[in-house]
C-alpha cells in the first residue's frame, strides 16, 4: 500500500454469535499476518473481544470495527456502536468482585490511550492502541 498503512474494517451484528466468531477469526488472521515476535497478539485479541462483549451487553446490534496498522506507528483499534452511548465515563476500580467495568479495566491494562466517548448521533466510539508491532519485511 502506498500509504504504508494496512487497515481492516468490518461491520457485523454484535448480537449474532456466529458473526462475532467469524469476525474474531478475521481479526486474528489480520494480526498474525503482520505481527512481530514482540507482539502480544493474544492481548490484542482480548482487547477486541472485551470491546465487542461490551457492545453485546450494552448496545446489541450493529457494530463497526476498524484497525489501522501503519508501517511505523501504533496499531489503533476503533469500535463504534449504535447504542444509547455511555451514561458516564467508566471508572477504574480496584474491586475485583464488582459486576461492572472489569472488561474496560482489562482493555486499559492491555492497551494504551483508551478513549471512550459518546457520539453526537448516539452510540459509543472507543479507540485503543494495541500491543502489536509490525514484522519487518526482508529487503530484496
Amino acid at each position: 500500500m502506498s500509504s504504508g498503512t494496512s487497515s481492516i474494517e468490518i461491520r457485523f451484528r454484535a448480537d449474532d454469535a456466529l458473526d462475532v466468531l467469524r469476525m474474531r477469526s478475521a481479526v486474528e488472521a489480520f494480526f498474525d499476518e503482520a505481527a512481530d515476535e514482540t507482539s502480544d497478539v493474544a492481548g490484542a485479541l482480548l482487547v477486541f473481544g472485551e470491546l465487542v462483549a461490551n457492545v453485546v451487553r450494552h448496545a446489541p446490534g450493529a457494530i463497526a470495527v476498524r484497525i489501522d496498522w501503519p508501517i511505523d506507528g501504533p496499531v489503533m483499534l476503533y469500535v463504534d456502536d449504535c447504542g444509547p452511548g455511555p451514561s458516564r465515563a467508566p471508572e477504574q476500580s480496584e474491586d475485583p468482585l464488582r459486576e461492572s467495568g472489569r472488561g474496560i479495566d482489562i482493555v486499559r491494562a492491555l492497551s494504551r490511550g483508551v478513549k471512550i466517548v459518546a457520539t453526537p448521533t448516539g452510540g459509543t466510539h472507543v479507540s485503543a492502541e494495541l500491543p502489536l508491532g509490525r514484522r519487518r519485511r526482508a529487503s530484496v
